[in-house]
């Protein structure tokens, strides 16, 4: 199976994806005091992730993290995003796998601009 998310030339590895789609409204006050929504954003997608991956592809996760935006393809869409990282705890007794060193879960949310 590919890899379903690359963000800035990264294949992340695959995992639980969940994605969101918002609309984003700007919300005012008329002058009668009644609320008027205005839609900024149709279908504004978010994909929450959670991978299992080694300590260095963690380390490129978390690099990608500080960067302020890039290009994230998701299911052939290619569109801007920025990544945000929740946590990303290390996976107990994981060290005992040879060749991989320990794992760890990262979880993630790639935000649509």
């Amino acid at each position: 199976m590919a890899n379903l998310i690359t963000y800035d030339g990264l294949s992340l590895p695959n995992g639980t994806i969940k994605p969101t789609l918002r609309t984003i409204e700007n919300i005012s006050e008329s002058e009668a005091g009644t609320d008027i929504g205005t839609v900024v954003r149709f279908n504004k997608l978010t994909l929450s992730c959670s991978v299992v991956c080694s300590g260095y592809m963690k380390d490129k996760i978390l690099e990608k993290s500080e960067m302020i935006d890039g290009m994230c393809t998701f299911n052939g869409r290619t569109f801007r995003a920025r990544l945000r990282i929740s946590d990303y705890p290390y996976i107990e007794d994981s060290d005992q796998i040879e060749e991989v060193g320990c794992l760890w879960t990262v979880n993630f949310s790639i935000i649509e601009e």
